[in-house]
């Protein structure tokens, strides 16, 4: 099967910035992007409109869309909604927060799987270990955005943070793609990492991509409410994670870092 790739967007509520978000997509990917499908999760305001008015772009550069609306289920079904839709080899998740500013990024996020074969997902922004610390999960030696990993270097780690985040779609299949009991968000990421090397071996780690995504264009950096709901979500699913995990988290490590020019 060719390097096909789908792109997901999820989509809550952002009029102000959704133009900026799907120009930074639709200006940046390459020609093995054959699916674009965007997830409006309870959109209340102006975000279908504003999408509506960049589809005919989308189009007439040959992508295949699929429009998809949700009764707002949150972020870790949603994303599965996308994942399920996805007809291609793989899909990069990008949130409705994050513009991304670097070209041919879909090509840059697919090598390290070209050279490691049971890679599960990359993330161009944040990969980290984990561990225990007075019986609290707890995340660190970060490689990635975050901490100022240089370009070409892969950083392997434990578990993977969104968005982006490119994903095998046969290897999520075969773990039953994101677990809703870590709805309605947070944690499904670092579940599925931990999930994918218990049970086949399959690894993931960051390769930095240039996007931006400043504070006040989070919901739940901005929204007091939605950093509560956030905040209980955390909370909820840090315990579920150290519950389920802990051999894992407080085994021996398996990540290092990797030259890719």
């Amino acid at each position: 099967m060719e390097d096909t790739i789908s792109v997901i967007l999820t989509v809550y509520n952002k009029e102000d910035i959704i133009t900026e978000v799907l120009n930074g997509i639709l200006n940046n990917i390459s020609p093995k992007v054959k699916e674009l499908i965007i997830v409006l999760d309870g959109c209340t305001d102006g975000s279908e409109s504003k999408i509506d008015r960049l589809l005919p772009k989308a189009k007439d550069m040959g992508l295949d869309i699929k429009i998809i609306c949700t009764d707002n289920v949150n972020e870790v079904k949603a994303n599965n909604v996308g994942l399920k839709n996805s007809s291609c080899k793989y899909s990069i998740l990008i949130q409705d927060d994050c513009q991304i500013i670097e070209k041919d990024f879909d090509n840059r996020l697919l090598k390290p799987f070209q050279i490691i074969p049971n890679l599960l997902a990359v993330s161009g922004r944040d990969a980290v270990d984990t561990r225990i610390i007075n019986g609290k999960l707890d995340y660190y030696n970060c490689g990635g955005k975050d901490a100022g990993t240089p370009k070409d270097i892969f950083s392997i780690r434990d578990a993977v943070n969104r968005s982006p985040l490119m994903i095998d779609n046969e290897k999520v299949k075969s773990l039953n793609y994101l677990d809703e009991d870590f709805a309605p968000l947070d944690s499904d990421d670092v579940d599925l990492s931990i999930r994918g090397y218990k049970e086949y071996g399959y690894l993931v780690g960051s390769y930095v991509i240039d996007y931006i995504s400043p504070n006040h264009w989070g919901t739940t950096r901005s929204n007091p409410e939605s950093a509560r709901v956030w905040e209980q979500s955390m909370l909820k699913n840090h315990k579920l994670i150290a519950e389920r995990h802990y051999s894992f988290i407080t085994g021996e490590k398996h990540g290092k870092d990797i030259i890719i020019e």
